[in-house]
């Protein structure tokens, strides 16, 4: 499976780099150099993202028995469109580093980062209009109203993230909703996308997009467990990150909504090893452990149902889409 993985993202970054910078107009440029430095193309130190998204979408195809290569201009523009909001998302966060690097905009500014950014937009949909060298003008089409309908809900996802660190108040209803519109609406377009050009009939397609729709949830909500009370030794973050950064998720919202004492250290504390050890034992106390796990296990166990749902062919395809599932589902808690 690993082999299989590694070779169908080898080809894909190859794929990926050489149309992303065929795109960028002039490659002598600064512009282009911005665009190259963010996506870990200026030279072979710089680590890039795990390319998830796309190795889903053509492990999917694959699993269906179609030719995953065809599917190529799908899984760069969701990966190009998915840096668009990560360049954007650093300058709203305000955030100095990613994958272990400056980000672009605390290198060449707001403004040039804002017109980067803009930029990965414009050639994600350029790139998902590729499909059309290998299906018919009217599935290309289908795929970008997916895609472009996905951005729309990315960004109100991202609306309400923002919106929510400015509010006294947000459930965790609310909270649901915003990682659904901003995480799982994008793991949602990969699986949906991938039944449509692997010619799968509309209920395979609607299983399809529930599995993935389910699946990015259950990884974001496992991943705020992780912010949490996961080992800094497994996942590279300092112990507790969330309460550090003061980041309002799942089992931070339930604890808002259940403990008067949480409430208490959350606004007065500045965030000192003792105080951010008292807030995450105060967590304990009332079970937003079990809560999170709870919820994790929840979306986990409806991905499971939607998958079963997908007649995938028996071949290394689906035994590596297993295997991916099972990583993003099951990571060290």
């Amino acid at each position: 499976m690993e082999n299989l993985n590694a070779r169908i993202l080898h080809d894909f970054e190859n794929f990926l780099e050489e149309n992303v910078k065929a795109l960028c107009i002039d490659q002598s440029s600064l512009f282009a150099e911005m665009v190259n430095y963010h996506m870990g193309w200026l030279d072979s130190n710089h680590k890039r993202g795990k390319r998830i998204r796309p190795l889903l979408l053509l492990l999917s195809v694959g699993a269906w028995g179609a030719d995953w290569n065809t599917a190529l201009p799908a899984a760069a523009a969701i990966e190009t469109l998915h840096n668009f909001t990560l360049i954007h998302d650093d300058i709203q966060d305000n955030s100095d580093e990613r994958h272990g690097k400056a980000t672009l905009w605390k290198i060449y500014g707001i403004p040039q980062a804002i017109n980067s950014g803009d930029a990965m937009f414009a050639i994600s949909q350029l790139l998902i209009l590729k499909l059309q060298d290998h299906y018919d003008e009217s599935v290309a089409l289908q795929a970008s109203t997916i895609l472009n309908q996905a951005t729309r809900d990315l960004a109100y996802g991202q609306f309400l993230d923002i919106s929510f660190e400015q509010r006294e108040s947000v459930s965790t209803q609310e909270y649901l909703e915003m990682i659904k519109l901003k995480t799982g609406v994008l793991i949602r377009t990969c699986t949906k996308i991938a039944a449509i050009l692997a010619g799968q009939n509309q209920g395979i397609v609607s299983a399809a997009a529930e599995f993935g729709l389910s699946l990015g949830l259950a990884f974001q909500i496992l991943d705020d467990y992780l912010g949490v009370w996961g080992d800094p030794s497994t996942t590279g973050k300092p112990a507790s990150i969330d309460l550090i950064d003061r980041k309002k998720s799942l089992p931070i919202l339930f604890g808002l909504s259940k403990s008067e004492e949480f409430n208490r250290l959350w606004k007065s504390s500045t965030m000192s090893v003792e105080e951010v050890k008292a807030l995450s034992n105060q967590l304990l106390l009332i079970n937003a452990d079990s809560y999170t796990q709870y919820h994790a296990k929840y979306y986990t166990d409806l991905a499971l149902r939607a998958f079963e749902k997908l007649n995938l062919g028996q071949n290394e395809y689906g035994e590596s889409l297993v295997g991916l599932a099972e990583t993003l589902l099951s990571r060290n808690k």
